[in-house]
């Protein structure tokens, strides 16, 4: 067996710590050649990433190279300055007397500290660091590229240090302004987010530089690796590969397993070096891990899941979970995920989260995940026994006391889906005992009295049938009889035409005794009808909350009218009976016709029998009518507790909408009203999507109201959340099958949107399903502004915008993607030329400057400087100019706003690259604004503010400073020094000269 040649004695693996710049094991990466690069070009940047990833040696590499061409480079490790205690003076002091005192600077007396605070004692201890900063550019005059490690340790300090990340990026912006700016770099490094330097949310976010990817050792980057084991394997090659297959590539994993294999005396024999690293790694890293864990890396990860912020431990743990039972989940750039790769135990795989290596997964395994969520959540044991029924076991469900003290525990802590879920089920199941007991009794009486009425009913119509059956027959037997007797009169002699007579007397009698047994059977029917009556009465009460009983009703019309025609049919026979009678009053004066015509009558009277059994079936089929109305009313009652549930989830949107009245939030209470509208007045015909609409709206009801008192408000948005996953599910099964209405297409436009808002998960996947439907519903309507104009419309309603919100956020979400900003911007368009059409022209301005500042990509901001409007796009200024004019009949407009500013005597010769006026002509200027409709306000004329009542021709678009309502310098507007310029100057760009300037120059 051959071996490498051997190994030096000194030769080691550095794990934990910094790699001097000349170690012989440090591992070059692409973060090594991307980190150069950004720096020589300027930029600045962060590497961001978790602990003992190799951040702090690839700085000391970095900077090793960067020197060697001449350029200044300072380390700056924040924990050497401390956190605990520090005052702020203190902490900046600590940095720039790092700064100060590194020997790559050598700045020697040239600078002293404390006479820099003695200087500026009067300024803030963060402006007395940007002093510190301007100094050290005068005194050194190459680049200077100041590493700041550590970085996240900024977090634990008891002030706040938003000033200095805000002061950082001020040397950036300031790079146009003042060129030595250029000459400085800043590079950060730590265990953070760029979002977490900045915590005040009300502050513009740490957006700056570079961030820097630093990932595992690839095969080929880590080679240089096997010169510390080669004497140990004939193949190192395989043995550094199977190293990799177990750390995933994690450099201090990497660099530890390799020194175990170089300090082993066992000679590895050709082919088992699989085996041999795999017992290397069960017996000296994963088994009894916590006690080898030397220096701390497993424990790390574990704290920092378990106790950086126990709020939030249970759901990273379920967010683990999932990652580890399915193999990886997608990435959503969520906090929670950001998390967890901080922690160090997933990585970034393409487009999804995994485990970062095989030694993480069979450390922090499924046990190991049962035992830390046990230890966190007092529920455990039911908990779990649920889970592994697979949700169906409700006997493991929380109940009474238990449940109460599960939801104490509970609040505000981020939980996981299935935690969330299991308490849902939990509360549920106690509402639906609840709700059970105070049923039942109800239920039991209904029965009672349905089944009385039935009763009688059965009693009633079996009497009646009885009795008209036995009628029937005498009658049947009393007829033959007659007819008889009269045949055998007929054939002794015609001359006892009275003994006939006698006898067809007889005869009628007979037959009126049958109709008298008909009458019978019709008295019993009505009897019947009158009982079916009662039933359908009594059905009608118990069913009072039917939205369908109206049909029911018309059934049973239907019904009666179906009886009456039998009863019509009965008449037509007494009728016919009455036409027999008048032939047999004959028989005085037609003997001889007599018996032709009583066979006649016979048949006719055959015929009555049938159609009384007709009758009998007819009212047979009347019964099994009832019988099925019954049925119906059982399916009544199942659609009448549907109705129950969507009326309370109608009752408590309407307190939403009424809270979010009171809080000010018109537009959002009225989109919550329609969609209450859309669905008591049945404009939405799917069960399905009906409730699925009011879970949505609840969702995004509660979500603007926990946007002001988020800790009331959180308990119930997280509930109504978890309910519309669970109902999402259901119109998943039918949603193909939804008829494409305006109103349906709507109702998926908003219920995918809301889903997307409260699931960041599949934000993208739920956002660009709602986009789909969009387009589907765009394609639905003959122009753009029946948008804005559906019946009882959820998409649009001023602010509370759903169409521009899913535009936005798509945006947001892939923002390469330019359609969705295309989108926006014609959907705002539309919106203008929409207000314009209804005359709301107040509205309309309004919305005129949001628009522009859209365009000029300087919402955020929310004002205009001169360079915003020399280069605003020249097709959409005249876009929204040819809005104006149209809409207005020629009374509004820029282009009319420039005909009135000339006419009276003023000049739009202006110099764009001196910000100068040629000619500013103040009379000219304040004719103009009081023509159009803006009064002075103010003794020196200065400021100015459109008057009210009737708008004036040129009045709008107005001055922004009408919108900003300001009392010194408006908020949207233009930025202009005051000096040299005369008085009263234009100080606002929204209906300023500014604008009508860039209309000539647009018109050129």
């Amino acid at each position: 067996m051959t071996m490498n040649s051997p190994v030096p004695q000194d030769y080691q693996y550095q794990f934990g710590g910094s790699l001097p710049a000349n170690a012989p094991t440090y591992v070059t990466r692409q973060a090594d050649a991307d980190l150069y690069q950004a720096v020589k070009a300027g930029e600045f940047c962060f590497v961001l990433n978790s602990r003992q990833m190799g951040k702090s040696s690839l700085r000391v590499r970095t900077m090793q190279r960067l020197q060697r061409e001449g350029i200044a480079c300072v380390s700056i490790d924040l924990t050497a300055i401390g956190t605990s205690g520090l005052k702020s003076e203190q902490w900046y002091s600590g940095i720039i007397d790092t700064i100060a005192g590194s020997e790559n600077l050598n700045l020697g007396e040239q600078f002293d500290i404390d006479e820099l605070w003695e200087e500026n004692s009067r300024f803030s201890d963060v402006q007395i660091f940007g002093k510190f900063i301007d100094k050290l550019l005068k005194l050194i005059s190459t680049q200077i590229v100041i590493f700041i490690d550590e970085i996240d340790s900024v977090l634990s300090l008891k002030f706040p240090v938003d000033d200095f990340f805000a002061l950082i990026r001020a040397f950036f912006n300031q790079r146009v302004d003042n060129p030595q700016y250029q000459r400085i770099n800043f590079v950060l490094l730590g265990v953070a987010t760029p979002s977490e330097l900045i915590q005040d949310k009300k502050r513009t976010p740490f957006n700056i530089g570079k961030g820097i990817e630093l990932t595992g050792f690839e095969f080929a980057e880590a080679l240089p690796l096997i010169n510390g084991f080669s004497g140990q394997t004939s193949n190192p090659e395989v043995v550094l590969k199977t190293i990799l297959d177990w750390t995933g590539g994690q450099p201090f994993l990497t660099q530890k397993i390799c020194e175990f294999v170089r300090q082993s005396t066992t000679v590895i024999p050709p082919g088992e070096e699989a085996a041999f690293v795999e017992n290397l790694v069960r017996n000296r890293v994963i088994q009894n891990w916590e006690s080898q864990d030397e220096p701390e890396h497993f424990r790390t990860i574990r704290d920092r899941i378990l106790k950086r912020d126990e709020q939030k431990a249970a759901y990273l743990l379920d967010l683990y979970q999932q990652v580890w039972q399915l193999g990886g989940i997608d990435i959503d750039s969520s906090i929670e995920q950001s998390d967890l790769q901080l922690a160090g135990i997933v990585v970034k795989k393409k487009s999804t989260l995994k485990v970062y290596n095989l030694i993480y997964q069979t450390i922090f395994d499924s046990l190991w995940i049962e035992k830390s969520l046990a230890s966190l959540r007092p529920y455990a044991e039911n908990y779990r026994q649920w889970i592994l029924s697979g949700k169906h076991d409700d006997s493991r469900l929380l109940r009474e006391n238990a449940l109460v003290e599960a939801e104490a525990w509970a609040n505000n802590k981020s939980l996981g889906f299935q935690d969330l879920e299991f308490l849902a089920a939990s509360r549920k199941r106690e509402r639906e005992k609840e709700l059970a007991e105070t049923e039942i009794q109800a239920e039991l009486e209904r029965q009672r009295k349905e089944k009385e009425v039935a009763e009688r009913a059965r009693q009633i119509e079996a009497e009646a049938k009885q009795e008209a059956e036995k009628q029937l027959v005498t009658a049947r037997k009393r007829i033959r009889f007659g007819v008889l007797v009269l045949f055998v009169t007929l054939g002794i002699t015609g001359l006892l035409g009275i003994g006939a007579f006698i006898a067809g007397n007889t005869a009628i009698k007979e037959q009126r005794k049958a109709e008298d047994a008909q009458k019978t059977v019709i008295k019993a029917q009505e009897e019947s009808k009158k009982v079916a009556q009662e039933l359908s009465q009594t059905k009608g009460e118990l069913a009072k909350q039917q939205q369908n009983s109206e049909n029911l009703k018309q059934e049973v019309n239907t019904t009666q009218r179906k009886a009456e025609k039998v009863k019509a049919d009965l008449d037509k026979v007494q009728k016919d009976k009455n036409s027999l009678e008048a032939e047999k009053n004959q028989l005085t004066s037609d003997a001889e016709k007599l018996q032709g015509e009583l066979k006649s009558k016979s048949r006719e009277i055959n015929q009555a029998e049938q159609q009384v059994k007709n009758f009998q079936n007819k009212f047979t089929n009347i019964q099994a009518q009832v019988k099925a109305k019954i049925k119906e009313l059982k399916t009544a009652k199942n659609n009448t507790d549907e109705l129950k549930q969507s009326i309370a989830k109608i009752t408590e949107l309407s307190g939403v909408a009424s809270r979010l009245q009171q809080k000010g939030k018109i537009n959002e209470a009225n989109q919550s009203l329609n969609i209450a509208g859309l669905v008591l007045q049945e404009k939405i015909k799917d069960t399905t999507l009906k409730e699925v609409l009011l879970d949505s709206a609840l969702v995004l009801g509660y979500q603007y109201l926990a946007g002001e008192e988020k800790e009331r408000y959180q308990t119930k948005y997280l509930k109504n959340a978890d309910i519309l996953s669970r109902s999402l599910k259901e119109l998943s099964k039918i949603e193909t099958r939804i008829d494409n209405y305006p109103t349906n297409l709507a109702t998926l436009v908003y219920i995918y949107y809301v889903k997307g808002h409260s699931d960041k998960a599949k934000a993208v996947e739920n956002y660009k399903k709602a986009f789909e439907h969009l387009s589907s519903l765009k394609s639905k309507l003959k122009s753009h502004i029946e948008l804005f104009t559906l019946d009882l419309n959820i998409l649009y309603n001023g602010n509370a915008d759903i169409v521009a919100l899913l535009y936005r956020q798509l945006q947001e979400i892939d923002g390469s993607n330019t359609v969705y900003y295309q989108s926006l911007k014609q959907h705002l368009l539309n919106e203008l030329d929409y207000l314009m059409q209804q005359q709301r022209w107040r509205e309309a301005d309004l919305k005129n400057w949001q628009f522009i500042l859209y365009l000029a990509g300087k919402e955020k901001r929310g004002y205009l400087d001169l360079t915003d409007v020399e280069n605003f796009n020249c097709k959409d200024l005249k876009q929204l100019d040819t809005l104006w004019v149209k809409n207005s009949n020629g009374r509004f407009g820029y282009s009319v706003q420039k005909k009135i500013y000339l006419d009276k005597g003023n000049s739009l010769d202006f110099d764009w690259e001196k910000k100068e006026w040629k000619k500013w002509n103040p009379k000219g200027y304040e004719d103009y604004r009081e023509s159009v409709g803006w009064r002075p306000l103010g003794n020196d004329g200065y400021l100015w503010k459109r008057g009210d009542g009737k708008l004036k021709d040129g009045e709008l678009p107005g001055d922004d400073e009408e919108k900003a309502g300001t009392t010194s310098r408006p908020v949207g507007g233009c930025y202009l020094p005051a000096e040299p310029y005369p008085k009263p100057y234009p100080t606002t760009c929204g209906g300023s000269p500014f604008f009508l300037l860039r209309l000539v120059d647009c018109s050129r």
